[in-house]
């Protein structure tokens, strides 16, 4: 008897040392009905009971494995994922036993939970439970984690479970409950993408690119600068091609001056569609000119149309600048607006030019502008007289004259019978130079180089001077050689500046016969060559340079 309650005694200690353990109890944190969650009405996951009944998915969240789920009603059981068990249980199935060999079994009644009371066919159920943990704080699983969706296009709208949510630069995060849901993600012009994410503890992500339904369009028209417009939005100059969502379309080429054209375009999805617009047609009308003396030039827009009297046809719409011009008479210059269909007309008599003016009459705008340059420069046996060396400079430079024009840029930037004005002598340069005048681009280099009539700029100086120097002009090449020593608006390189000093030396160009010496002197571009510097020197002094004699002097 004494071995024998000994042996009780010590049971019982073993007994109560385990019971904490045994006596842990899983508990039901949440039990709802899942009303978005398709899972037991899915065809693929869908079961009948006996009597041919579908039944309801309870899926079960529990962090334990190997958990067993007894019940009347329960029909089937599949762990599915981390910690996420289906049941699948008979319509009206009300209790639910939930054993784990580490726990108490757990006894769920579903008529204690509103909403709930009995599983129905094709329902499914979200049920949560709590797992104790032994010596520590039990963290509660609230059922919820994050869905990350990226989605292309960026501006697709995405709906989760019918309901719109917001997308940041293509992307979507939401908070979702445990188990499925439903999502749509659409973009104008892309075919819709719809399906369903399952959601368990772990955050999810998920990449969404829909199928572009665009269509590419492609308009074409032969009037050259002809814009193309699509549903009255400029896209571009002919020929235009880009993608446009499907649908209808107006596809029209305008251009001023001109009727537009247009037509109507249906794209379909993904298609590939050409339009060639018609050429389009000119808007014109009449400009008849009847204008004194017969014969005389008539200039539209600074071009040579014809002769007076005459009718001009084909002009285009809009406004106007027509000059007359006749040897031994005043040109003049009127402005008139031509309309689509109509007539404009001019008519009057040029004045003839006074006496004084006959030594221009019947002459070339460059033997007027000579006859200036003369008149400028006392020569060709005529008297200095600046007012007579401007009055016919400005006659040659209005019918076009380019070394006319540098002749009056001369004459403002030396005050030769004006007042001295740098900006206007500016002027006269660049119109000059605009036109292909060597003088005109170097002298208008000049100023630029010395901020004389502009604001100084050594780039825009090496812009001129290398116009000037690509067209031969000695004193542009010298002045360009020069900016590359320097490096004044440009990257210094002594050799490209020995390049066009030799350029313009060769030409006779006494100050870049001066500067190629010196570089030959002291190095630089080129290797030290006393016999080449002396060479050049002599050059240069023999046209009188001062500085190439002394450094001849300094060589001896």
């Amino acid at each position: 008897m004494k071995n024998l309650s000994l042996h009780i005694l010590l049971l019982l200690t073993a007994l109560l040392c385990c019971l904490p353990l045994a006596a842990q109890e899983l508990s039901v944190k949440s039990l709802e009905h899942v009303p978005n969650d398709a899972a037991a009405a899915s065809y693929e996951t869908q079961m009948q009971d006996i009597n041919g009944n579908f039944a309801g998915v309870v899926k079960v969240y529990i962090a334990l494995d190997g958990v067993q789920f007894e019940g009347g009603g329960v029909l089937k059981q599949e762990k599915r994922g981390t910690n996420e068990y289906w049941v699948w249980m008979a319509q009206g199935s009300n209790r639910l036993k939930v054993i784990h060999p580490s726990f108490l079994p757990l006894e769920v009644s579903f008529r204690a939970y509103e909403g709930v009371n009995i599983v129905k066919s094709k329902l499914t159920y979200k049920l949560v439970i709590t797992v104790p943990v032994a010596g520590a704080v039990q963290q509660q699983d609230d059922g919820n984690s994050y869905l990350i969706m990226t989605v292309t296009p960026k501006n697709s709208i995405v709906y989760m479970d019918d309901a719109a949510q917001t997308v940041n630069d293509g992307v979507m995060s939401i908070r979702l409950t445990y188990g499925q849901h439903r999502y749509r993600v659409d973009a104008p012009g892309y075919a819709s993408k719809q399906g369903t994410v399952e959601m368990g503890a772990e955050r999810k992500e998920l990449a969404v690119t829909l199928e572009s339904l665009f269509a590419t369009l492609r308009v074409s028209c032969d009037t050259p600068g002809a814009q193309i417009y699509v549903n009255d939005q400029l896209r571009g100059t002919a020929p235009w091609s880009g993608q446009l969502p499907p649908g209808n379309y107006v596809v029209e080429a305008r251009k001023q001056g001109c009727h537009s054209q247009r037509q109507t375009v249906t794209l379909e999805e993904r298609a590939n569609r050409s339009v060639t617009l018609p050429s389009l047609i000119a808007q014109v009308g009449r400009l008849d000119v009847d204008y004194q003396p017969v014969n005389a030039e008539v200039w539209l827009d600074g071009k040579l149309l014809g002769k007076s009297p005459n009718i001009f046809r084909d002009i285009a719409i809009g406004s106007h600048s027509v000059e007359l011009r006749a040897t031994g008479y005043t040109p003049k210059t009127e402005s008139l607006t031509v309309e689509e269909g109509r007539t404009a007309k001019l008519a009057g008599s040029l004045t003839k030019l006074p006496s004084e003016d006959a030594e221009i009459e019947g002459k070339t705008p460059a033997q007027i502008r000579d006859l200036g340059y003369d008149y400028m420069k006392g020569t060709g046996g005529k008297t200095k007289d600046y007012a007579k060396a401007m009055k016919y400079a400005r006659i040659a430079a209005e019918r076009g004259n380019t070394d006319a024009m540098v002749d009056i840029g001369l004459m403002y930037n030396n005050g030769l019978g004006v007042t001295q004005d740098y900006a206007e002598a500016v002027k006269w340069y660049r119109k000059a130079a605009e036109q292909g005048d060597a003088w005109g681009q170097n002298n208008l280099g000049n100023k630029y180089r010395d901020g004389l009539g502009v604001t100084q700029d050594y780039s825009e100086a090496v812009k001129w001077y290398r116009k000037a120097a690509e067209q031969g002009n000695a004193n542009a090449q010298c002045s360009l050689g020069y900016m590359y020593e320097m490096g004044y608006g440009v990257i210094q390189d002594k050799a490209e500046a020995v390049k066009w000093y030799r350029k313009a030396a060769e030409q006779g160009h006494a100050t870049a016969q001066y500067n190629l010496g010196q570089r030959y002197r002291y190095g630089g571009g080129v290797d030290i060559d006393l016999t080449q510097a002396k060479y050049w020197y002599e050059k240069a002094a023999a046209q009188g340079y001062e500085d190439a004699k002394k450094q001849l002097d300094a060589l001896k």
